[in-house]
């Protein structure tokens, strides 16, 4: 792993935000690209130079997220292979039956399909209530406090910090995230 893919992949774990469930803060994954990194990544892992010119700037464009796990996985020439199936970060996530077929690589599919979660955490709406029923996904939740002695017979109680990139709850600015908004559930 050269100097470039080294930097990056720090640039990643101080994007991670660490707790029962890691997620990745996404806001700062576009700006890990965009000077030349991903051809410069792909060069350090010997791509075909057809490749490293073709995909550096789909990678910029349409899959920095995909990209970004691929890194921190160690595989990121494997982004070809999902580019040249029009494989793109708005089509996250992705079932494991098509990543098996698309990269035919059981180990990095079962890594893949494990990891492509935390680049895509529930984005919280306003006005919006629904039962998220995949355990798969993750609530991107900065902080959790255990509110014991709000401990009942049939659950208990949380107050939460969501992460601001993950939601337009704010209750000053509806378009823009300020930061966290805690919430007791």
């Amino acid at each position: 792993m050269g100097s470039v893919t080294q930097a990056t992949c720090a640039r990643i774990a101080q994007l991670r935000i660490t707790g029962s469930r890691p997620f990745v803060d996404i806001s700062g994954i576009a700006g890990l690209f965009n000077n030349g990194q991903a051809a410069s990544i792909l060069r350090e892992y010997s791509a075909e130079p057809h490749h490293v010119l073709i995909y550096s700037s789909f990678i910029e464009k349409d899959a920095p997220n995909i990209f970004a796990a691929l890194v921190w996985l160690q595989q990121p020439l494997s982004i070809v292979t999902l580019l040249e199936n029009k494989i793109h970060d708005n089509q996250l996530p992705l079932d494991l039956k098509t990543l098996q077929r698309i990269l035919d690589e059981s180990q990095l599919s079962n890594q893949f399909f494990e990891i492509q979660y935390e680049y895509v955490p529930h984005f919280f709406r306003r006005g919006l209530h629904l039962n998220i029923d995949d355990e798969k996904v993750i609530l991107p939740f900065c902080s959790v406090e255990k509110l014991s002695e709000l401990n009942g017979s049939f659950g208990s109680m949380s107050k939460v910090s969501i992460c601001a990139t993950f939601h337009d709850l704010s209750e000053n600015l509806v378009r823009f995230n300020t930061g966290p908004v805690s919430c007791v559930c």
